[in-house]
């Protein structure tokens, strides 16, 4: 299935992004023959005050009741049919619903948003899709009846705004929106989480052993955005490491000992960096790490286990998972994706 695992990183992000608007179900089954939607959003009645203005754009496809439908490849006319199929056994399903409750008046019916990377003219011509009104460059409506806006990637405007819907997307689109998010300040609601899964995925990928045309494009897309990552990892612990060695140099009296403390705080920084990264992960997991446990990971200086921890603490069920997590090397990057990388 071409689709699976793009399909599962789009649901993940959108899960993460929407759920603090909404309730999410993903590969929600409809009526008549077996379809899933990709994912199903329904707005709830509260929700976190000026969550929405970190969503940009995205904030409009969490409207009321939607049919979010995500594609890794440009979306053909049969595919663009068979996601109408599934809102409109949908719409018959919450009617249906509706009437057996005696509340017919006040159903809820779905819209439908199709996000993908490009569209051809023909197709836009073919369904008779237009600039939807109010939207900017990127969104088309079809007749107002069929209650679907298809969002074109490769068609958005490049700003904060559509971020997140440029991260859905492909090719060098996504890799520039993926260094924006690298950008964004660490207060910023949406960056930690969204950064975490996408380091999921990219571990995720690297260890198939049989990578697909799309998990070595999510590779290429991602390296810029792993490498920045872990210097900034590298830098904060080299200067947390040197601040240290001060610290200790001058608690001891000793010009030698404040030498000696710079020397092996820049020797001991990357390590520290990982170890405190490791930590701060688990925590904003809401794991309580034990004393011990805490002891463990500060105390270790080998760059491949806490590697391996770090990668762990993304998406362990437990703390002790993590621990045991075994030293794995990542799968080298071959040399047809050097090269493509270097184009």
């Amino acid at each position: 299935m071409p689709r699976r695992r793009h399909d599962s990183l789009a649901k993940d992000l959108l899960t993460q992004w929407l759920e603090p608007v909404g309730t999410i179900v993903t590969s929600r089954r409809v009526q008549g023959e077996e379809r899933q939607i990709d994912v199903l959003f329904t707005a709830k009645a509260h929700e976190p005050p000026g969550y929405r203005s970190h969503l940009g754009l995205l904030s409009n496809l969490a409207q009321g009741l939607s049919v979010i439908e995500v594609f890794r490849n440009p979306c053909t006319a049969d595919e663009l049919r068979g996601c109408m199929v599934k809102l409109f056994e949908l719409r018959d399903e919450q009617r249906r619903r509706a009437r057996r409750r005696g509340h017919a008046t006040l159903v809820v019916l779905p819209k439908l948003w199709v996000v993908t990377p490009t569209l051809s003219a023909t197709l836009l011509t073919d369904f008779g899709a237009v600039p939807a009104a109010s939207l900017p460059s990127g969104f088309f409506a079809l007749a107002q009846g069929f209650e679907t806006v298809l969002v074109v990637v490769a068609k958005l405007p490049v700003a904060p705004s559509t971020l997140w819907l440029r991260i859905l997307g492909r090719g060098p689109l996504q890799k520039d929106a993926l260094a924006e998010l690298d950008d964004l300040p660490d207060g910023h609601p949406l960056r930690g989480a969204t950064t975490r899964r996408v380091l999921r995925w990219r571990r995720e990928a690297e260890l198939d052993p049989s990578p697909s045309a799309e998990a070595k494009e999510f590779l290429m897309n991602t390296d810029q955005f792993i490498d920045k990552w872990e210097k900034r990892l590298r830098d904060e612990g080299k200067a947390e490491g040197k601040a240290e060695g001060k610290a200790e140099g001058k608690a001891e009296g000793k010009v030698e000992g404040k030498a000696e403390g710079k020397v092996e705080g820049k020797a001991e920084g990357k390590a520290e960096g990982k170890a405190e990264a490791v930590l701060s992960i688990l925590r904003a997991r809401g794991f309580r790490l034990s004393l011990a446990e805490t002891k463990t990971i500060l105390a270790c200086r080998d760059l491949a286990q806490l590697g391996s921890w770090l990668t762990q603490a993304v998406t362990a069920p437990s703390v002790a998972d993590v621990l045991l997590a075994p030293v794995t090397s990542p799968r080298p990057r071959s040399r047809a994706l050097s090269r493509q990388r270097r184009r």
